[in-house]
């Protein structure tokens, strides 16, 4: 009797153990973007406003630090993306807008410069690209 209520206290302390390991893994530190304000980015939706362009230079130069991240790390970095494109064997990308363009204005059918991030199936990010 007194061996099965100490196994079940190291079972619940193991899974305690784990939840809390998982919260961790999710708040990992995310990476300092030079010349980069979220408040900004965040407060101009699909790039309609045209301020994003501000920070296209700062992004370019530093889209490496992009890649490794999950899926909830860049939506506290950038916050939730304009699109979300379904790719192949499990990948996606999160679209976001840097100006107005079709996804802002029926009348334009060409869409505006983006920032594309492909994430694996291992859910990262191992790909960043601007494209105009």
């Amino acid at each position: 009797m007194h061996g099965n209520l100490r196994l079940l206290s190291v079972i619940k302390i193991l899974c305690m153990l784990f939840v809390w390991a998982g919260s961790v893994a999710c708040r990992m530190e995310l990476p300092h973007l030079e010349g980069f304000d979220r408040t900004a980015w965040v407060q101009d939706p699909k790039g309609c406003q045209n301020r994003r362009l501000a920070f296209e230079t700062a992004l370019a130069k530093q889209v490496d630090k992009l890649e490794g991240l999950r899926p909830e790390q860049v939506k506290r970095l950038l916050g939730k993306p304009d699109g979300v494109r379904l790719y192949r064997r499990g990948q996606y990308f999160y679209i976001y807008y840097l100006e107005k363009g079709g996804q802002c204005d029926e009348t334009t059918t060409k869409q505006g410069r983006r920032l594309e991030l492909r994430f694996s199936s291992l859910d990262k990010v191992n790909e960043a690209v601007i494209l105009h």
